[in-house]
């Protein structure tokens, strides 16, 4: 008697992955062009750092952005760092003189104030030292959205000139709950990140209501390896591994992490379009996502096609 039986169904070993061959050959041919496969990019802070920010900052007592999540409507301008901004400032100051409110990047903070964009809104996620040089001049009316990580000597500075300020997380994970517990909050609002601080903003004034976003400064590209940020912008930038991609027979320079914040911000555009959280989206200046998207939502295309063949 055996302790083995004879499975009455063959067994069948399934395929090898196919999805990575073409860039395993292509690695191993040494071919000058390839396409770049997906890849994820990996925090610069470390574990310690970040809940050590956390913990000095809920100790603040600073209320979570659910207190004012879904109380906004309508559109919103989202200013980002890249070099094109500075040729929009015309369509910016057009769309804020009729009532639509600016939120910016902490980096973009004082270009907003000196270019007269109030803000409305400033959102800080980097734990840089570097972050400190955007808030140089914080506005009392500006309303600062800031990522539990962020340095608590920001914090500390918002705090003293009076400004509202809301916080949220940036992940999820357990020890980030359990040092909200200890803190003593009973909300918990996290906030997709991705990798780059103007997918947090979309993302934000998706929480807040906003559903027509107007964003400026998303570039992910440069038009020469030496300007890679807008004038004025604060803070040093981390260098970058600058490279040449080819889309539709078009050359453009860009770097890895800013085509994967182009995929990220695709990948969000379309969650949010499906789950009714966005309405609109339009990018300004030059962009890596309007290289890669016509604009084109599935199901309007699906449709035209219906009529089409109707």
């Amino acid at each position: 008697t055996s302790f083995w039986q004879i499975s009455p169904k063959p067994v069948t070993v399934p395929p090898p992955p196919q999805e990575w061959v073409e860039y395993i050959t292509a690695e191993a041919l040494g071919a000058n062009e390839r396409k770049l496969p997906p890849f994820h990019g990996v925090c610069k802070f470390t574990k310690k750092l970040l809940y050590d920010n956390m913990r000095k900052n809920f100790a603040e007592k600073l209320p979570d952005i659910n207190a004012i999540t879904g109380t906004r409507i309508g559109p919103i301008a989202i200013v980002g760092g890249g070099p094109s901004v500075d040729g929009q400032k015309d369509e910016l100051k057009r769309l804020y003189a009729n009532g639509v409110p600016v939120m910016t990047i902490a980096r973009m903070y004082p270009w907003c104030v000196e270019n007269g964009l109030g803000p409305d809104y400033v959102l800080s996620l980097d734990c840089s030292a570097e972050q400190e040089a955007g808030f140089v001049n914080i506005q009392p009316t500006t309303t600062h959205l800031i990522a539990t990580v962020t340095r608590p000597e920001i914090v500390n500075m918002i705090q003293a000139s009076g400004a509202p300020i809301y916080v949220f997380d940036s992940r999820d994970d357990r020890k980030i709950k359990q040092l909200r517990g200890e803190a003593g909050y009973t909300v918990c609002t996290v906030i997709n990140s991705g990798g780059t601080v103007v997918i947090t903003c979309m993302s934000a004034a998706m929480n807040l209501g906003y559903s027509d976003l107007h964003v400026f400064g998303f570039d992910c590209m440069f038009p020469n390896p030496t300007r890679l940020h807008a004038e004025g912008i604060a803070g040093k930038s981390v260098p970058q591994h600058v490279l040449t991609v080819t889309i539709e027979g078009q050359d453009y320079l860009t770097t890895p992490s800013f085509i994967e914040f182009a995929r990220q911000a695709l990948d969000l555009i379309s969650v949010a379009k499906q789950e009714n959280a966005l309405e609109s989206i339009k990018f300004y200046g030059e962009s890596l996502v309007t290289k890669m998207w016509d604009g084109t939502w599935q199901e309007e295309l699906e449709e035209a096609q219906l009529v089409e063949v109707a």
